[in-house]
């Protein structure tokens, strides 16, 4: 959303969903959230490489996690994340790409809600039983989407988890958007 000027310019963004966003990777929550926060920032750094071709991933990644990352290239999340799994209980870095610089710097550009994009409001929905993107993780990013300015509309389902929450936000993300298409006025979650 806040790269879509930049990306797709000749596209009229109207509005935005996001069902258990992943963002906020420089802090790590209990139960599994460490080793989902470390199969992510795997994914990250992988990722990021497409624009910084600079990033040495041998100097963040043991062994094990460098031939572990061939998984990103046929596999799709659950692949990966199976793939992945022992591979983060075992210990991933050998300098975590969270806190050590040139890495450390660019995830944090890459992260999510630092800047609202005005006249596009932004649905967010997550469950209080997900474990792959844990409530107070999106709780801690709305705090910050508000704090930016950005028009958010925040739901939270009770008992819903990373599977369900598409089929219990069905109704209120088709709401959302249609207001949006209609160019109706959003409902804003956050305190005035």
């Amino acid at each position: 959303m806040e790269l879509a000027p930049d990306r797709a310019p000749e596209l009229d963004l109207v509005a935005t969903v996001a069902l258990a966003p992943a963002a906020l990777f420089d802090r790590v929550y209990g139960g599994i959230d460490p080793v989902v926060t470390t199969i992510l920032t795997m994914m990250g750094m992988y990722g990021g490489r497409s624009e910084h071709p600079d990033i040495d991933l041998a100097a963040y990644l043991t062994d094990e996690a460098l031939a572990a990352s061939e998984v990103f290239e046929a596999d799709c999340l659950d692949g990966i994340t199976e793939a992945l799994v022992p591979v983060a209980l075992g210990g991933a870095f050998t300098a975590d790409p969270r806190q050590t610089e040139p890495a450390r710097s660019i995830l944090l550009a890459n992260d999510v809600g630092g800047t609202a994009v005005d006249g596009v409001p932004l649905y967010v929905a997550s469950g209080t039983a997900d474990d792959r993107v844990v409530i107070e993780r999106v709780r801690d990013l709305f705090d910050r989407l508000c704090t930016s300015g950005q028009t958010t509309e925040l739901q939270v389902v009770e008992g819903a988890d990373h599977g369900s929450i598409i089929p219990a936000t069905a109704e209120r993300v088709t709401a959302f958007l249609e207001t949006a298409l209609a160019g109706d006025p959003p409902v804003d979650s956050c305190p005035a």
